[in-house]
């Protein structure tokens, strides 16, 4: 039948090598789907969590991960239906291969700590690594194969990858944030340096292997005071007085240091002092009110480090009175350095409201260190929980974590991301040992009856909605407004602390004489007319474009600039408002929060102006938890209007002819395509 013997051959060869495929190459991942339940559907949301897709890793395939998923689709311009079948999968776990079922379930790697109680299908044998750890295996067809190249500069998942693993083997890699920096640098050659490969800073092949491997080197430990990782940031003036003794760790879970001195808070205005977690380090752990006599563990001339009901941290020289004699003292006045007796009876007095210097963005998970871990674990010991504050993410740090959220209506998994942290921040957080929130989280374009009885309470309370089930704009408008008047994270929905505090005596009523922005906020960023460059969308910005960059937005029509970052880019870029001013100046620009499409002037990453159109309503899921917006916009650029017609033929051509409309009004130019 086949006379042409070359052919022949060459499809005898390929025949043979499909028969010899590694099965793994002729995998097809089942279709998972809303109800299913188990390690795989684990595995899947492990991997949109890593990719800053709100989800809680709970196992269930519930309502909540069918958003995710379908947000995840539509990124990734695939049939967003919700289920994930072969295409969906298969593109996820291109994205964040040390989450593959394939492997997973081969025994390869679980990247994530795993508890003995959380799923019947982990082995937990004798031979199970600890809970803190990752298991790695030797498995052959382990996942990170063809990772490609990365080197100071890149952002890319598989840099997110390297940093986690890096971390998790001691390497101090900072925050794992998917951007390759100095501190992933840094890491990288010191972890290279133990495996004794090249010492050059680039995540090649080898590096990957070796970091992954069952035997990687971990960082060597260097005993120090705990002071020594701080010296880089204490001022530089020379210490006039310190204390280095290393603080010692009661059977309690508490600091035991001994003070050097006393001292009394004497604040000018009589306000409370910010206690910050280092010199010069943005952000609050606590507030200590004014006339507070504190226990003073070192003195600098510019900072003091302070032993404040159990908290450590530092507070500014100028703002202490030294000029006491312990003799006059009465020490029941001192903010208490706690000991075992203080435990049952000393709770903080103050609690951390309006955290607006704080990145409660940013998930922090087991194995993580820094000022970040630090801050949460010092706001969980104002509340009550039993920890150590190592500023390391232990077993003790999640157990806490784990007990936070489940007496504060969350879902309990031991990681603290923007849900958790917004909580833990919050003025309403609950305290250890108190009667659990029943509450759960209310979110726009939802319809229930607890939206009903919080549609009826704000409008007692004097907020513009209106009372029946519906979830609706006016409602996502009152509860950020209830949010700022009453000091809570504006996250834009009910979460179980703002409900808690919404249905409380202590709750704010509307105030419109409130106004989180001055009548000039938002000027001064218009561009020139003759610097607005056409650029087209897949030609000229997308390939440059990544998420998570900056945008700046001027809106002609007002005069008012607001930032937004970019979320996922598909046919348009998904995008979020920065910060709640940011939405704040948007709606104010805009009008409220609708799908009605406005063309504007957009400053790309690169400072090159650009125009495209978009609309101020909040849908599907976003990352940033307080600003307000509790979702994400579409920021949509100039496109061939055929390709538009064929792919979104009524609202992405609709905000094509903004797009034209503006382009034309500032160049006289009429676009033929």
């Amino acid at each position: 039948m086949f006379n042409n013997k070359p052919l022949k051959a060459l499809l005898i060869i390929t025949l043979c090598f499909i028969i010899l495929m590694p099965e793994v190459y002729a995998f097809r991942y089942s279709t998972l789907r809303p109800g299913n339940e188990g390690l795989d559907i684990k595995n899947m949301q492990s991997a949109l969590y890593f990719l800053n897709f709100p989800i809680s890793v709970d196992g269930k395939y519930g309502p909540q991960t069918e958003q995710a998923v379908i947000s995840f689709q539509m990124a990734n311009r695939l049939k967003a239906d919700g289920l994930a079948g072969n295409q969906t999968l298969s593109m996820l776990y291109s994205l964040a291969p040390q989450f593959d079922t394939r492997f997973l379930s081969a025994g390869s790697v679980i990247s994530k700590p795993v508890s003995t109680n959380t799923s019947a299908n982990i082995n937990n044998s004798q031979n199970t690594a600890p809970n803190t750890e990752c298991t790695y295996s030797t498995y052959s067809s382990a996942p990170y194969v063809g990772l490609g190249k990365y080197r100071k500069g890149d952002e890319s998942n598989n840099v997110r990858l390297l940093q986690q693993r890096l971390n998790e083997l001691g390497y101090d890699a900072g925050r794992a944030d998917a951007v390759f920096g100095r501190k992933t640098h840094n890491a990288l050659k010191e972890f290279q340096k133990q495996a004794g490969l090249k010492q050059d800073g680039i995540a090649g092949q080898e590096s990957f292997d070796s970091l992954f491997a069952h035997d990687a080197p971990r960082a060597s430990i260097v005993t120090a005071a705990p002071e020594a990782s701080e010296t880089a940031i204490i001022p530089t003036e020379k210490p006039v007085e310190t204390v280095n003794t290393p603080a010692q760790q009661t059977e309690n879970n508490v600091s035991t240091q001994t003070a050097v001195s006393i001292a009394k808070v004497d604040t000018p205005n009589r306000g409370s002092l910010n206690l910050r977690p280092a010199p010069k380090k943005r952000g609050k752990i606590s507030t200590i009110p004014n006339g507070t006599l504190l226990s003073v563990l070192s003195k600098e001339n510019t900072w003091c480090r302070v032993n404040y009901n159990g908290i450590i941290g530092y507070v500014m020289t100028e703002f202490l009175n030294f000029n006491t004699s312990k003799s006059n003292i009465n020490t029941s006045t001192i903010a208490p350095e706690i000991n075992k007796q203080d435990i049952a009876t000393e709770q903080p007095t103050s609690s951390i409201q309006n955290p607006d210097t704080l990145d409660i963005s940013t998930v922090s998970r087991p194995g993580d260190k820094g000022d970040d871990v630090s801050i949460l674990q010092a706001r969980l010991l104002e509340l009550g929980y039993s920890l150590v504050a190592s500023g390391i993410y232990d077993d003790g740090t999640k157990s806490a974590v784990m007990e936070f959220q489940r007496i504060n209506g969350l879902v309990t998994d031991g990681i603290a991301g923007a849900n958790t942290k917004s909580a833990l921040y919050s003025a309403t957080a609950q305290k250890a040992g108190e009667v659990p929130i029943s509450y759960t989280t209310l979110k726009l374009d939802q319809k229930s009856e607890a939206i009903g009885a919080m549609n009826r309470r704000l409008k007692e309370l004097g907020y513009n909605v209106n009372t029946s089930d519906s979830f609706d704009i006016k409602t996502h408008q009152a509860v950020t407004s209830f949010q700022i008047i009453n000091g809570l994270n504006a996250t834009g929905s009910a979460d179980p602390a703002m409900q808690r505090l919404l249905y409380s005596e202590n709750a704010r009523a509307y105030d419109a004489s409130y106004s989180g922005l001055s009548e000039s906020a938002g000027r001064g960023e218009k561009p020139s007319t003759s610097s607005i460059k056409l650029l087209h969308w897949y030609k000229d910005i997308k390939p440059s474009l990544g998420t998570r960059q900056m945008l700046t937005i001027y809106h002609p029509g007002s005069g008012i600039s607001f930032k937004l970052r970019t979320y996922s880019l598909g046919e348009h870029a998904d995008s979020e408002p920065l910060t709640l001013s940011d939405t704040q100046l948007m709606n104010r620009a805009f009008g409220p929060p609708s799908w009605n499409a406005n063309g504007v002037y957009v400053k790309l990453p690169n400072g090159t102006w650009t125009i495209a159109a978009m609309h101020n309503r909040p849908h599907l899921s976003g990352s940033i938890p307080d600003n307000g917006f509790d979702g994400h916009l579409c920021v949509h650029f100039l496109r061939d209007m055929e390709e538009t017609k064929r792919v979104s033929p009524n609202y992405g051509v609709t905000n094509q002819n903004v797009i034209r409309k503006l382009w034309k009004s500032i160049s006289g130019e009429e676009l033929d395509y």
